[in-house]
């Protein structure tokens, strides 16, 4: 018997799902990309569930953009509405 190490196939580990931010990302690996990953559960209404991505740390990415995209627009509509309160502004008026 050699003392070699056995050369595992990413194939065959496959992860266990990953929650981040209320989604789920599921390993999903084929012979060309072994890291492949896929969104399979989350919010609906941001329109990333079925995605994949090249590794895990990049669907974390792909995530967090919508995320922050989301609070930056909500952000905006709170912006406007406290200018118009303060009546500094219009509604229909960009900020």
């Amino acid at each position: 018997m050699s003392n070699t190490k056995e050369n595992k196939n990413t194939m065959d580990t496959i992860k266990k799902p990953v929650r981040f931010k209320n989604h789920t990302i599921e390993s999903t690996p084929t012979e060309k990309y072994q890291e492949l990953v896929t969104v399979t559960k989350g919010a609906k209404k941001w329109d990333i569930i079925g995605r994949q991505y090249i590794s895990e740390e990049k669907a974390r990415v792909a995530i967090e953009k919508v995320y922050s995209d989301s609070l930056i627009e909500s952000g905006e509509i709170k912006a406007k509405k406290v200018v118009i309160n303060l009546g500094l502004g219009k509604e229909g008026d960009s900020v």
